[in-house]
């Protein structure tokens, strides 16, 4: 009798590990935070919010009714430490039926520039709420801000700073010379290339055994992980995440 009330037991908790599976959706948000309003109002509560969705929900008292916030009313709000903003994009590779999106702040609040990045489904971003989560087609591109406190954000791929990344991005942050002349040199770390070609010369296929080397390389058991932050670091959002950074201290000082 033990044996089967101990099997009974297993048979419940594996139903309801089931379940939780089923109903777990990894872009589904849910904290406490703010909710600011464009009206000015702000209220502190809890959130929830689905990532790629243009509405958010939110509690603004214990035992309150949770209410829906349109994007269009929506200033901005916050999950723990996760801020998200309504953003009109500029320059954006990929295509958006709607005016406006929620984007998730990377970088410090405070200063001129400032780093966001977007989810969207690819091809269908009529069908953004209605995707389905263990197979979705999501893109994720970033966009920045150059004015304080604007709605418009401009795509970091976009024609804004792409072509001629270091003439263009070294005019925007003149203010700080010292932070100009790395990116007018094109310092590493400091210049954005999308040419694939030349991404790979930086990991030395360019040179005499540079495959050679990296396949040595991606057989230690850093390998992978050295190879991804060689990859990372000059990729457009840590370059533009380090150029941020050093931009607003800059203007601290």
């Amino acid at each position: 009798m033990k044996n089967i009330n101990y099997f009974l037991l297993f048979l419940l908790f594996l139903n309801s590990s089931l379940k939780a599976q089923e109903n777990y959706d990894p872009f589904q948000l849910k904290g406490k935070g703010f909710l600011m309003l464009k009206s000015g109002e702000k209220y502190n509560g809890v959130a929830r919010y689905r990532v790629l969705n243009d509405y958010v929900h939110f509690f603004k008292e214990f035992g309150d009714v949770e209410q829906m916030y349109k994007i269009k009313d929506v200033h901005s709000f916050s999950i723990g430490d996760s801020i998200f903003y309504a953003k009109q994009t500029k320059g954006a590779e990929v295509s958006f039926s709607k005016k406006q999106t929620f984007m998730l702040l990377k970088t410090s609040q405070n200063g001129r520039l400032k780093l966001f990045e977007r989810k969207i489904v690819e091809d269908e971003p009529g069908l953004a709420s209605f995707i389905v989560y263990n197979d979705p087609k999501i893109v994720t591109d970033y966009f920045i801000e150059t004015a304080e406190d604007t709605q418009e954000v401009f795509s970091v791929t976009g024609i804004k700073f792409i072509p001629n990344f270091s003439k263009k991005v070294s005019s925007l942050v003149a203010d700080c010379p010292e932070l100009a002349k790395k990116i007018s040199d094109k310092q590493e770390g400091y210049a954005v290339d999308l040419n694939p070609l030349n991404q790979l010369k930086g990991l030395g296929l360019g040179k005499k055994g540079g495959l050679k080397d990296l396949m040595k390389k991606s057989v230690t058991p850093e390998g992978p992980a050295e190879l991804n932050k060689e990859i990372n670091k000059n990729s457009s959002e840590f370059v533009w995440f380090r150029i941020i950074e050093e931009y607003n201290n800059c203007q601290k000082n």
